[in-house]
């Protein structure tokens, strides 16, 4: 059978939608997990302020250097403009610039800080606004999972809303119910990362706030 340029092309069209088809999420363990994979409508959560030991309503980026000072924990300070490290010498300029903060600790409470690899504190526009990010060992993601959905809930998880099989729980965003967390994502990789990811066991925690002039009485 000859085989023109034409068929090759479809041929090659077809491979690439294969390879480019999602991978299937891993299943949880056992189905008590089953809650935090299953899809349905869009649902809100009354995330509290005080959660996992830290209040959000009033953390700053120098109460976390801080904490970390405090317990003699190692830490870098980047530029929230440039994005660069610095040395941060608590000088009003250093607070001015000061974006994030990374380290090996978790501030708060009620984590397994073994299993915890890196936590990144971020408030890179400088408006109180945090992204903080834990990054931990896949093998205590089910534990965490466990203890999120006790925390804050197994019937209003949001399940790969936004296409990176994460669970996450999300207030209200119109701030019909006032919260200081607009979300908290569990996923096991970032959302723009290579889906090959979810298989390097690593996974993440991750906590937004809103920025802070808009919701702290």
């Amino acid at each position: 059978m000859r085989i023109t340029s034409k068929t090759i092309m479809i041929i090659m069209i077809l491979l690439s939608i294969v390879d480019c088809k999602p991978k299937e999420p891993k299943k949880p363990v056992d189905k008590k997990y089953a809650w935090a994979y299953r899809k349905g409508a869009y649902e809100y959560t009354k995330i509290p302020g005080k959660f996992l030991g830290i209040n959000f309503c009033k953390i700053t980026l120098i109460d976390v250097i801080a904490k970390l000072k405090k317990i003699k924990v190692k830490f870098r300070c980047y530029d929230g403009a440039t994005g660069e490290e610095f040395k941060y010498s608590g000088s009003k300029a250093d607070i001015y610039k000061l974006g994030s903060v990374e380290s090996s600790y978790f501030i708060g409470s009620g984590l397994d800080q073994k299993n915890i690899i890196k936590v990144s504190y971020d408030d890179s526009t400088q408006e109180e606004w945090f992204h903080f990010t834990i990054e931990f060992h896949e093998k205590y993601y089910n534990e965490l999972l466990h203890k999120l959905g006790k925390i804050l809930g197994t019937k209003t998880v949001n399940y790969n809303d936004l296409d990176y099989n994460e669970t996450s729980w999300d207030a209200d965003p119109d701030g019909a119910v006032p919260t200081c967390i607009s979300s908290v994502v569990i996923s096991r990789r970032l959302r723009y990362d290579d889906i090959k990811k979810e298989n390097d066991g690593i996974a993440y925690l991750q906590i937004e706030t809103r920025p802070r002039n808009g919701h702290v009485p």
